[in-house]
């Protein structure tokens, strides 16, 4: 059960320090990787849902047991990611940079998959009775 605290604590954690950011570089990141942004609702919408998943990372954190079943759409938001990512990396639609989080989000998507796969053993334990 640990194992499922600390890593949703963990991704939770970083997530807010690696998004939060992105809030005040829109500017920057246009013109670092042209074009402009042109649709800045879906940019900020991105950032908004993003950083909310985080927030529920902290909270299935907080009791794995009780919030298990949210471990499995936090795996597919992370393993969808790293997918689109990567189709896009090899179709040169992305900056190089953008297969580095893609694989981030795959290792985190496996983290979240063992911490469920964790608690589902646990409760598949049955005390032993003397």
């Amino acid at each position: 059960m640990k194992f499922a605290k600390y890593t949703f604590w963990a991704i939770g954690i970083y997530g807010m320090l690696v998004v939060f950011p992105m809030y005040f570089f829109e500017g920057q990141i246009g013109a670092d990787y042209p074009p402009a942004i042109t649709h800045p609702e879906y940019y900020y919408g991105f950032i908004g849902a993003v950083l909310t998943w985080h927030l529920a990372f902290f909270l299935i954190g907080s009791n794995p047991q009780k919030y298990q079943m949210l471990m499995l759409p936090a795996a597919l938001g992370k393993f969808v990611y790293s997918l689109e990512a990567t189709v896009l990396f090899f179709n040169g639609r992305v900056p190089n940079l953008m297969i580095v989080f893609a694989i981030i989000d795959a290792i985190f998507g496996l983290f979240f998959v063992l911490a469920y796969l964790q608690i589902q053993k646990t409760k598949n334990v049955l005390p032993q009775t003397t």
